[in-house]
């Protein structure tokens, strides 16, 4: 049995940002769905500001890259970029922490 979950996200909508939350092995099935998510919170919600939690203990550089793309191209449309750890962030998950932007 495998010691650590697999990923999972969920999200939310505040009046001043889009919320998501990664808990688990940061895998592709779970950066595909943040991979999937994050753009909506720009071009059909119309926020300007990102909120990532990350709960993980690593996972694959694959899903890492995919996610951390994803943040670049979400700066390019002038999104802010928060990350934060709740609990336990280590190795690719430790990694997208300092993707986000700097103060942030």
């Amino acid at each position: 049995m495998d010691a650590h979950p697999p990923g999972h996200v969920t999200h939310s909508l505040h009046p001043e940002c889009f919320r998501l939350r990664y808990d688990g092995m940061l895998d592709l099935t779970g950066a595909s769905d943040a991979v999937g998510l994050l753009p909506i919170a720009r071009s059909y919600y119309g926020y300007s500001r990102v909120e990532v939690s990350f709960i993980s203990p690593g996972g694959l550089a694959s899903g890492m890259n995919a996610v951390a793309g994803t943040f670049d191209a979400l700066r390019r449309q002038g999104v802010t970029v928060s990350t934060r750890a709740f609990g336990f962030a280590a190795s690719a998950a430790a990694l997208l922490l300092s993707f986000g932007d700097l103060g942030e």
